[in-house]
């Protein structure tokens, strides 16, 4: 009976006592990516790459984190917490630096700086890591934004700091009004020229009459140096018109 319980003993280790190493021995592979590729990531505080890795963790808990290069402005760890119960289950941690949220401004096109550091121009998408940075467009007061989540769709508006002229508008401004009235003005005057220098024309046709052809080029020049102020009124009115 002795020899048969030992027996029966000895029987189990062989049988079960490889089942518990192997359960002992056992891990999972455990993905781990980031979205900063010269992030450093450390497991349980100990080094395990750059960027993105692949390894294999046994059953157990861990503390996983990716750490920014110290030569980034404001740098960034992330972190996040793994249970392994599962060696036959393939894991996957993403830690994400880079939120991205939307900056707009009126006026636009406004430049975006974090400190000395020009991130780029309005509007645009910027890492959330950037939660507080300075509008500075030329002409216009200076605007800190803080920003977030919940101000993502916020359009921020820039106070312009020089001094307002109500005749920026060109149609409400005098100079509208100087050259419309001398467009008229001087297109009358060719008109009325022209007419005048064709029946002293006809005259001189009918009767011969040197001076009337004399009149003729006078009131023809006359005319002609209208018009070529008409036209000379005529483009600067187009200029500014397209300048507006």
């Amino acid at each position: 009976m002795k020899y048969y319980n030992l027996s029966v003993i000895i029987f189990a280790l062989v049988i079960f006592f490889p089942s518990v190493l192997s359960a002992q021995d056992c891990r999972a592979k455990v993905s781990i990516k980031t979205d900063q590729d010269s992030s450093s990531i450390f497991v349980n505080n100990k080094f395990a790459g750059i960027g993105s890795v692949s390894l294999e963790l046994a059953n157990g808990a861990y503390e996983i984190k990716a750490v920014e290069p110290a030569w980034i402005w404001d740098a960034k760890t992330v972190k996040d917490s793994l249970v392994i119960d599962n060696c036959s289950s393939p894991k996957t941690v993403s830690l994400v630096f880079n939120n991205l949220l939307y900056l707009q401004t009126l006026p636009e096109d406004a430049p975006v700086y974090s400190g000395d550091s020009l991130i780029g121009y309005t509007p645009l998408f910027i890492p959330e890591r950037y939660n507080k940075v300075e509008l500075k467009k030329p002409g216009f007061d200076v605007k800190n934004a803080a920003l977030s989540h919940s101000l993502a769709d916020q359009t921020f508006r820039l106070d312009y700091k020089g001094i307002k002229n109500n005749n920026d508008n060109f149609f409400k401004g005098p100079l509208f009004k100087i050259l419309m009235g001398s467009l008229v003005a001087l297109g009358t005057a060719t008109a009325y020229f022209k007419l005048k220098a064709d029946d002293r024309f006809s005259q001189y046709q009918a009767s011969g009459d040197e001076s009337l052809l004399s009149e003729t080029r006078r009131l023809d020049l006359i005319s002609g140096i209208t018009l070529g102020a008409l036209e000379i009124n005529f483009g600067v009115l187009i200029y500014f018109f397209l300048s507006d």
